[in-house]
């Protein structure tokens, strides 16, 4: 989820299928999603600049790793990488912005024993990239990155862990953006067992604060570590913890959170981790893991994980967590005289508006009975003028039948008949076949056939 200073939102996102896919929300409105590229992917981040230009980094299927530029128009894209060993796989990304450059961190894994694992950082401006490898250690150090982020303006922190001998060691390494280097790594936390899901947040006093997963014969356990002081929290069997993140508040207050079993739990401390309240749970049927990238005063995104609630409108749980604790430690107090009254006073003034939004209302429902009154006026006068067209239209038919049949009686006439003459001297001349005669009125005509002429003609010219 990006979030620009204009308020315009993004929602960028993995569908079933692993494509990327985005939506915008403006003026309210989420727009319809899009697909971003064919590709399948395995990996991806994303941030927002002060000039609301979004910045994608994609590790696919295919083992490309592309950087993706939305520049208020259009894509544009560039290929970073193409692993071209199978036996390697970016297991991590980055994409952080400042006011000049955008960074862009990953991580190279080896699934071979006795190999080298490489973390690499590149600047620029998104497609002019200046950088290189930072790190580099044998694949069977168990490296994982725990996460890239902004400390401060000048500062980005980069957090790893390393299991070994069973223990979990958490180091840390800063990028200084004035000198733009790296330091050595630091040792940060050094527990004596096997942490997974490891999440790290910095407080204001840049004190660390760490959680992390320890699975034991089944019984999974949740650790905070605090200025080298490990705490159990809880244990869950035989459920693991999903989804694990802790969050430092700009109140000071300690966030954890979880998802297990269709529901988000949370805890938190408003005494800097001396403490946390009771546990809290809610249903996870409309609460998502979210990556809420945001700009500072700055002007630097900041990206932390946040079960957050999507639609009608983005709304973060720790919000409405630390609503509530708050409202529990609330001092109860009776009101005074002088309030009551005034309390007493926005009472009728509400009163007095519902009773003139029913006046209004009940206005309105005349207005639509008076519309629909006339529509059924309307519909009857509109029947009543098809009915009159349709016998104007019979009425027409019958009349031009009827001028038809006159016509027909008047017209003249007449008769066709056929004589047969029999006489042999008749045959002679006029041939074997009859005469035909016509009779209109007085006169006759009588029609030789010249077929019949032309056949005597032949039958003399034979003779002869």
């Amino acid at each position: 989820m990006l979030e620009a200073l204009s308020g315009t939102m993004w929602h960028i996102y993995a569908d079933e299928n692993s494509r990327i896919m985005y939506t915008k929300k403006q003026d309210n409105i989420w727009l319809d999603p899009l697909l971003l590229d064919r590709f399948v992917a395995k990996n991806f981040s994303a941030t927002i600049g002060i000039d609301e230009k979004v910045h994608l980094i994609v590790y696919t299927a295919t083992k490309q790793l592309i950087y993706y530029q939305w520049n208020g128009n259009q894509w544009l894209y560039s290929i970073i990488s193409t692993i071209r060993s199978r036996f390697q796989d970016v297991i991590f990304t980055k994409i952080l912005a400042d006011r000049e450059h955008i960074h862009m961190i990953y991580h190279v894994g080896n699934t071979l024993f006795k190999s080298t694992e490489t973390v690499y950082h590149y600047y620029g401006n998104g497609f002019n990239w200046q950088g290189g490898k930072i790190l580099s250690f044998p694949s069977e150090d168990n490296i994982n990155i725990i996460d890239v982020y902004w400390y401060n303006a000048d500062n980005i922190y980069l957090n790893y862990s390393h299991k070994k001998d069973n223990n979990t060691y958490i180091y840390i390494s800063k990028f200084n953006r004035k000198e733009y280097i790296w330091t050595n790594a630091n040792l940060l936390v050094k527990t004596p067992i096997y942490l997974n899901k490891i999440q790290i947040c910095a407080d204001t006093n840049e004190n660390i604060h760490t959680i992390g997963i320890n699975e034991e014969n089944n019984m999974y356990t949740l650790h905070y570590i605090e200025d080298g002081n490990d705490r159990t929290i809880l244990s869950a069997k035989p459920e693991p913890f999903v989804s694990p993140l802790i969050k430092c508040l700009n109140d000071g207050s300690i966030y954890i959170a979880w998802s297990m079993n269709d529901k988000i739990f949370s805890i938190i401390s408003t005494d800097r981790g001396k403490s946390f309240n009771k546990l809290k749970e809610i249903s996870s049927h409309d609460i998502s893991l979210f990556e809420h990238v945001t700009i500072d005063d700055n002007n630097f995104s900041h990206s932390k994980k946040s079960f957050a609630r999507l639609y009608p409108r983005f709304e973060v749980h720790e919000k409405l967590i630390l609503s509530d604790i708050k409202t529990e430690q609330a001092i109860l107090y009776y009101p005074k005289t002088d309030e009551l009254e005034t309390m007493k006073k926005e009472v009728n003034s509400l009163k007095n508006q519902v009773s003139h939004f029913v006046n209004q209302f009940d206005d309105l429902y005349s207005i639509l009975n008076s519309l629909r009154e006339r529509i059924i006026q309307y519909e009857q006068s509109l029947y009543q003028m098809q009915l009159t067209i349709k016998r104007q239209t019979n009425e027409i038919e019958r009349l031009q039948k009827l001028s038809s049949k006159k016509n027909y009686q008047n017209a003249v006439n007449y008769s066709i008949e056929y004589e047969q003459n029999e006489h042999n001297d008749k045959i002679e001349m006029s041939g074997e076949e009859n005469e035909e005669i016509i009779n209109v009125g007085n006169t006759k005509i009588i029609i030789n056939r010249e077929e019949d002429v032309d056949d005597r003609e032949e039958d003399v010219d034979d003779n002869n």
